[in-house]
């Protein structure tokens, strides 16, 4: 079966080496220019967390991260007093959400052709990039993602028209925190 008939049968599909292992290994060493660059005194240590979905709504770090290149934590990455209990690069959840605006680098792989064509290949006419992140998969530290809907945090009208696209820059599998869909679930009625 094809991808497209595939996504459109179950709502998701896998397609493989859409960019090169050199495209991937320049996310990943991007994405640690960034966690070099920085300030952790200049940051809130806001800790994403999907058990705790309200505390969200609420803080305007995470609220106003649309158009910005944020970092938010892993649960259980401070101590007490406020100090990473791992080192800055194994205590991040996730950046973003507006990687496709202000780097360069994600940018351009947002924006790829290929990623266009492959939206094209699904019938998507004329798609808008309304957020991105780079989510870390950390050993031994953070909180499982519960399960949701994509749709019900980024509001579009129609709501079926919101796409995820992952971009795995590692392998990934059951062990280390690969994504899980329930096929057909986008013909359900969401709530």
């Amino acid at each position: 079966m094809s991808w497209p008939k595939h996504f459109e049968e179950n709502g998701y599909a896998v397609v493989e080496d859409v960019f090169s292992e050199e495209e991937l290994t320049e996310m990943k060493e991007e994405i640690e220019r960034v966690i070099d660059g920085i300030d952790l005194d200049q940051h809130p240590k806001s800790v994403f967390s999907t058990y705790d979905e309200d505390k969200h709504t609420v803080d305007d770090y995470f609220l106003n991260s649309s158009d910005k290149i944020r970092v938010f934590f892993e649960e259980g990455a401070f101590d007490k007093d406020g100090k990473l209990v791992v080192e800055k690069h194994r205590a991040l959840n996730k950046i973003g959400h507006g990687l496709h605006l202000r780097n360069e680098v994600f940018k351009r792989m947002s924006f790829h052709p290929k990623i266009k064509q492959l939206l094209k290949d699904i019938k998507y006419e004329d798609p808008k990039i309304v957020q991105s992140m780079y989510i870390f998969k950390q050993p031994k530290i953070g909180g499982a993602v519960t399960d949701h809907i994509d749709a019900t945090f980024l509001y579009v009208e129609p709501i079926e028209h919101v796409i995820g696209i992952w971009i795995a820059v590692d392998d990934a599998n059951e062990e280390n925190g690969c994504l899980a869909f329930i096929p057909g679930s986008h013909k359900s009625e969401f709530t």
